[in-house]
Protein backbone atom coordinates (compact mmCIF):
# COMPACT_ATOMS: atom_id res chain seq x y z
CA UNK A 1 0.00 0.00 0.00
CA UNK A 2 1.40 3.22 -1.02
CA UNK A 3 2.04 5.62 1.80
CA UNK A 4 -0.28 9.06 1.96
CA UNK A 5 -0.27 12.07 3.18
CA UNK A 6 -3.28 11.39 5.82
CA UNK A 7 -1.83 8.13 6.83
CA UNK A 8 1.99 9.94 7.56
CA UNK A 9 0.12 12.88 9.41
CA UNK A 10 -1.74 10.05 11.85
CA UNK A 11 1.32 8.54 12.38
CA UNK A 12 4.22 10.88 12.18
CA UNK A 13 4.56 15.03 13.20
CA UNK A 14 6.80 17.11 11.05
CA UNK A 15 7.79 20.90 12.51
CA UNK A 16 8.79 22.33 9.49
CA UNK A 17 10.95 24.97 11.35
CA UNK A 18 13.30 22.24 12.43
CA UNK A 19 12.68 19.79 10.31
CA UNK A 20 12.62 17.20 13.22
CA UNK A 21 10.01 14.09 12.58
CA UNK A 22 8.65 12.74 15.98
CA UNK A 23 6.21 9.39 16.23
CA UNK A 24 2.69 10.29 17.54
CA UNK A 25 1.11 7.87 20.34
CA UNK A 26 -1.20 5.06 18.91
CA UNK A 27 -2.32 2.05 20.32
CA UNK A 28 0.11 -0.10 18.16
CA UNK A 29 3.50 1.76 19.39
CA UNK A 30 4.99 1.04 22.63
CA UNK A 31 4.36 3.81 25.04
CA UNK A 32 7.84 4.87 25.52
CA UNK A 33 8.32 5.65 21.55
CA UNK A 34 5.54 8.34 21.92
CA UNK A 35 6.47 11.49 21.05
CA UNK A 36 10.05 10.37 20.71
CA UNK A 37 12.21 11.27 17.53
CA UNK A 38 11.51 8.89 14.79
CA UNK A 39 14.47 7.32 12.63
CA UNK A 40 18.12 7.71 12.25
CA UNK A 41 21.05 8.67 10.56
CA UNK A 42 22.80 6.65 8.06
CA UNK A 43 26.70 7.22 8.04
CA UNK A 44 26.18 10.06 5.29
CA UNK A 45 24.24 12.00 7.55
CA UNK A 46 20.37 11.35 6.00
CA UNK A 47 18.16 10.26 8.87
CA UNK A 48 16.12 7.34 7.15
CA UNK A 49 12.61 6.40 8.58
CA UNK A 50 10.95 3.33 8.15
CA UNK A 51 6.99 3.76 8.25
CA UNK A 52 4.79 0.63 8.44
CA UNK A 53 7.57 -1.18 6.87
CA UNK A 54 9.23 0.70 4.11
CA UNK A 55 12.39 2.46 4.69
CA UNK A 56 12.30 6.72 3.58
CA UNK A 57 14.39 9.38 3.05
CA UNK A 58 13.21 11.95 5.99
CA UNK A 59 13.48 14.64 3.07
CA UNK A 60 11.14 12.67 0.74
CA UNK A 61 8.54 12.31 3.72
CA UNK A 62 8.71 15.80 5.03
CA UNK A 63 7.96 16.92 0.91
CA UNK A 64 5.08 14.21 1.65
CA UNK A 65 4.20 15.87 4.45
CA UNK A 66 3.71 19.12 3.30
CA UNK A 67 3.05 18.97 -0.60
CA UNK A 68 1.02 15.50 -0.58
CA UNK A 69 3.40 14.55 -3.44
CA UNK A 70 6.87 12.42 -3.02
CA UNK A 71 9.25 14.07 -5.82
CA UNK A 72 10.23 11.67 -9.00
CA UNK A 73 13.79 13.18 -8.84
CA UNK A 74 15.89 14.37 -6.36
CA UNK A 75 15.85 16.47 -3.36
CA UNK A 76 18.27 19.13 -2.75
CA UNK A 77 19.25 20.60 0.54
CA UNK A 78 20.42 24.33 0.21
CA UNK A 79 22.80 24.60 2.67
CA UNK A 80 24.58 20.80 1.55
CA UNK A 81 23.61 19.43 5.02
CA UNK A 82 22.05 15.91 4.52
CA UNK A 83 20.77 16.49 8.17
CA UNK A 84 18.81 19.67 7.90
CA UNK A 85 15.27 18.41 6.87
CA UNK A 86 13.74 21.75 7.64
CA UNK A 87 10.95 22.95 4.65
CA UNK A 88 12.91 25.77 3.92
CA UNK A 89 16.13 23.97 3.43
CA UNK A 90 14.54 21.12 0.66
CA UNK A 91 13.61 22.06 -3.10
CA UNK A 92 13.32 19.51 -6.04
CA UNK A 93 16.20 19.69 -8.44
CA UNK A 94 17.49 17.50 -11.20
CA UNK A 95 20.94 15.23 -10.70
CA UNK A 96 22.28 18.02 -12.10
CA UNK A 97 20.98 20.50 -10.09
CA UNK A 98 21.98 18.11 -7.45
CA UNK A 99 25.29 18.16 -8.42
CA UNK A 100 26.18 21.63 -9.02
CA UNK A 101 24.94 22.65 -5.36
CA UNK A 102 27.81 20.06 -4.13
CA UNK A 103 30.85 20.72 -1.56
CA UNK A 104 34.31 20.54 -2.91
CA UNK A 105 35.75 17.22 -3.20
CA UNK A 106 37.88 15.99 -0.63
CA UNK A 107 40.86 14.90 -2.92
CA UNK A 108 40.68 19.14 -4.27
CA UNK A 109 44.44 19.98 -3.37
CA UNK A 110 42.90 23.41 -2.19
CA UNK A 111 39.68 22.24 -0.57
CA UNK A 112 38.11 24.51 -2.91
CA UNK A 113 35.39 23.83 -5.54
CA UNK A 114 36.23 23.71 -9.12
CA UNK A 115 39.18 25.54 -8.58
CA UNK A 116 42.84 23.14 -9.42
CA UNK A 117 46.40 23.88 -9.02
CA UNK A 118 48.00 24.18 -12.46
CA UNK A 119 51.68 24.27 -12.84
CA UNK A 120 52.10 27.50 -11.17
CA UNK A 121 48.62 28.98 -12.12
CA UNK A 122 44.94 27.77 -11.21
CA UNK A 123 42.51 26.09 -13.35
CA UNK A 124 38.73 26.71 -12.97
CA UNK A 125 36.92 24.10 -14.54
CA UNK A 126 32.61 24.35 -14.31
CA UNK A 127 30.45 21.94 -16.33
CA UNK A 128 27.01 22.14 -17.55
CA UNK A 129 24.64 20.01 -19.77
CA UNK A 130 27.44 18.03 -20.69
CA UNK A 131 29.81 21.12 -21.52
CA UNK A 132 32.66 22.57 -19.72
CA UNK A 133 33.76 25.82 -19.50
CA UNK A 134 37.77 26.09 -18.34
CA UNK A 135 39.95 29.11 -18.07
CA UNK A 136 43.59 29.37 -15.89
CA UNK A 137 44.47 32.79 -13.94
CA UNK A 138 48.06 32.96 -12.31
CA UNK A 139 46.53 34.14 -9.38
CA UNK A 140 44.32 32.37 -7.22
CA UNK A 141 42.35 35.63 -6.53
CA UNK A 142 41.38 36.08 -10.00
CA UNK A 143 40.30 32.39 -10.12
CA UNK A 144 37.56 32.70 -7.17
CA UNK A 145 36.27 35.82 -8.69
CA UNK A 146 36.21 34.34 -12.20
CA UNK A 147 34.88 30.69 -10.84
CA UNK A 148 32.00 32.69 -8.71
CA UNK A 149 30.73 34.82 -11.70
CA UNK A 150 30.62 31.97 -13.81
CA UNK A 151 28.76 29.55 -11.31
CA UNK A 152 26.14 32.08 -10.41
CA UNK A 153 25.78 32.64 -14.52
CA UNK A 154 25.71 29.17 -15.23
CA UNK A 155 24.21 27.47 -12.28
CA UNK A 156 22.08 30.13 -11.04
CA UNK A 157 19.89 29.15 -7.40
CA UNK A 158 21.80 25.98 -7.55
CA UNK A 159 25.77 28.22 -7.70
CA UNK A 160 27.70 26.84 -4.48
CA UNK A 161 31.19 27.62 -4.94
CA UNK A 162 31.90 25.07 -2.17
CA UNK A 163 32.52 27.69 0.52
CA UNK A 164 30.23 27.23 3.90
CA UNK A 165 26.30 28.36 3.68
Amino acid sequence: MKLTQSRLKELISYDPETGEFTWLPRKTLAKHLWNAKAGTYDKLGYLRIKVEGVQYLANRLAFLYMTGEIPEGKIDHKDTNPSNCAWYNLREATSSQNSMNSCARSDNQLGMKNIRVKGTSFQVRIGKDGKSYTKTFKTLEEAIEWRDTKLLELHGDFANNGEAK
